[in-house]
Order: C-alpha cells, then structure tokens, then sequence
C-alpha cells in the first residue's frame, strides 16, 4: 500500500484507546483487510467524520490511509452503515458481545489479508441483537472462530479412550472432551453435547441459555489456554 492510496472497507470497531487530547487509537475488523489498527486523529471531537462516535456493534464504512510521515494507517473516517440498537439497550446482549469482539480481535494476527472474522462478527452481531438465547450465537462465534484458526476442539469422542460423547467433561489437557470415566482434575464443567450440537446448528430456543452460557464459559476456558492470556471481558458474564 502507497503512501497515498486509500484503503475503503466495511468494518466493526472492537477495540478504541483515547490517545493524546483528542486522538483515538482504534483496531477495526474489515471485510477486505482483516484486522487493521490506526489512528483516528480528532477522533474525539469530529462527529462529521467520524459516525456515532467510533462505537462497537455497528458496521461502518471506513476509509483509511497510510500516513507518509509515520508509515501508520490512519483512519480518516467513518461512516454508519447499521447499529444493533437491541443491543446496546440489554447489559446480557452487551457483555456477550464484548467477549465476541475481545476473541475475534485475540485471535485475528494483524494485517492478515481475510474476511473470514469480519462476517462471522457480522453475523454474530446480526443474531445475538435478536435471539431468544443470545448466549448460543457467542457459542457458534467462538467454534467457527476455533476452526478457522485450527484449533477446533475434540468433540465427538473422549479425547482419552476414543468412547463417542453424549456427555462429559471439557478439557485443555486433550483439547476437547472428555467421557465420565476418563474426566481429569483440569476438566471444566459437565457438557451437555446433545444440547450443544442443537445450538451450534442454529437451535434458539429461551430454555438453552443457561447451559449455552455454562458451554460459553467453558470455552473461554479453553481460548484463554490456546492465547495464553485471559478474555477479560469473559468477567463480564452473567
């Protein structure tokens, strides 16, 4: 990319950091880029160029451009496309969401050219703002993101004795599940897969959410084992 071209992209906001008096740092997921961080100069004060004030949970066009002084992209503006209002109006739908945006932008290198985490964060998006479980979208997240990233867990069978799971135990130390018999002390929590094979195939019914959050959870777990570092809007979950 030259110093003068211009980068045009739909984008999600998922991290920003106030720089300075009025500077933003922000890192947006793009459908063309991947994972892009830049600075948005003024970001604080321009709302002509800058839409809803560089918020979460809204799909933007952005338009960026590398700076020819410093050689960092710098976001020059942004425009709304759609905000998931149901969202930013129920804490559960929040708090899901930030740990959606937290593990697709851990796991997404920067600058990795893919639009893969863009439409599964589009997507996400889409459905946690008006699901009946919103718990069971960031369960699908968190495995489409698992699987793109080759770290998709063992789940059809102990990870131990090779016995099929109807249910068991979670585990880092085989990456994916355990049976009852072979369940180890650094299991997580008991794992309805029936249950899970129902959500992760688009099942949406109210009476999932507490074990979909329990799996969510467990999950977490395990990205915080793959990273090596913690989800920390996981804290968040209720």
């Amino acid at each position: 990319m030259s110093a003068n071209s211009t980068l045009k992209t739909e984008a999600i906001v998922v991290r920003r950091v106030n720089y300075r008096e009025s500077d933003v740092i922000v890192t947006l997921i793009t459908e063309k880029y991947g994972r892009l961080d830049a600075t948005a100069r003024g970001g604080r004060k321009s709302s002509r160029r800058f839409d809803a004030g560089i918020s979460p949970y809204i799909i933007y066009e952005a338009s960026l451009a590398k700076s020819p002084k410093t050689g960092y992209l710098q976001l020059s503006e942004l425009s709304t496309k759609r905000i998931f209002e149901n969202i930013l109006h129920d804490y559960s739908r929040i708090s899901l969401s930030a740990v959606a945006t937290e593990i697709i932008r851990d796991f997404a290198p920067p600058s990795r050219e893919e639009s893969h985490s863009y439409h599964v964060l589009a997507a996400f998006l889409e459905s946690v703002s008006n699901a009946k479980n919103p718990a069971g979208a960031l369960l699908r997240l968190i495995m489409e993101i698992l699987d793109f990233e080759g770290y998709f867990p063992v789940m059809e069978k102990c990870g131990r004795c090779g016995t099929e799971i109807i249910s068991g135990t979670f585990s880092p130390s085989v990456s994916g599940m355990l049976c009852h018999r072979c369940s180890d002390s650094a299991a997580f929590d008991y794992w309805d897969h029936n249950m899970f094979l129902q959500i992760t195939a688009g099942g949406d019914e109210t009476e999932q959410f507490n074990m979909s959050l329990k799996m969510v959870r467990t999950l977490v777990s395990y990205c915080n084992n793959v990273l090596s570092k913690p989800i920390k809007s996981a804290d968040l979950l209720r």
